[in-house]
């Protein structure tokens, strides 16, 4: 999975976003090696950080925005969210 990452307000460093590829890395079991990952990352004044992933696969699109204090917490939040539309997805394929 390719991942990439867009900043606004935030200069992302090499802490960040190797725990955000981490995080991103147990998403790769569901996607083949075209699925494309892009995540925003804004800085909406001092104490909210917002951040958005968006994956495209198989001419398919899952998004997930969330809140947080600090974009570390908002990643937290995020992928469990994609990871249910994921389980739901392959369930209504099973029941197709």
């Amino acid at each position: 999975m390719r991942i990439e990452l867009v900043a606004k307000n935030y200069q992302v460093n090499e802490k960040i976003d190797g725990v955000i590829s981490k995080k991103v890395a147990k998403l790769e079991k569901y996607f083949d090696e075209d699925a494309k990952c892009r995540i925003y990352l804004k800085k909406e004044n001092a104490r909210t950080c917002k951040l958005e992933m968006e994956v495209n696969y198989k001419s398919n699109v899952i998004r997930a925005q969330a809140y947080a204090e600090n974009f570390y917490d908002a990643i937290d939040l995020v992928i469990p969210k994609l990871e249910k539309q994921l389980h739901d997805e392959e369930n209504e394929e099973k029941r197709a």
